[in-house]
């Protein structure tokens, strides 16, 4: 998974954790919110400094687009299935 500097432009891969070192960085979405945290530690980034140009990089850029998109369509399949059942 990479992410795109909103300054420089440069892509990026995950980082490693900043805790541990650990590379095993993933990106979240909880309550509309992104963020990075790592499977080892539990430890969680909204932000990560671009090694270019230090610029911050939200978590977001570090998100799979198709994947929030399919559970976005996915639950509103559920609700309107249980609105239809009513």
């Amino acid at each position: 998974m990479n992410g795109r500097c909103p300054k420089c432009g440069k892509t990026n891969p995950l980082p490693l954790c900043r805790n541990c070192g650990n590379s095993s960085l993933s990106a979240k979405k909880i309550l509309g919110s992104f963020f990075l945290e790592c499977r080892k530690c539990d430890k969680s980034y909204t932000y990560v400094s671009c090694p270019g140009c230090g610029c911050d990089i939200p978590a977001r850029a570090f998100a799979n687009p198709s994947l929030w998109a399919l559970a976005f369509i996915v639950i509103v399949v559920i609700v309107l299935i249980q609105w239809l059942v009513r």
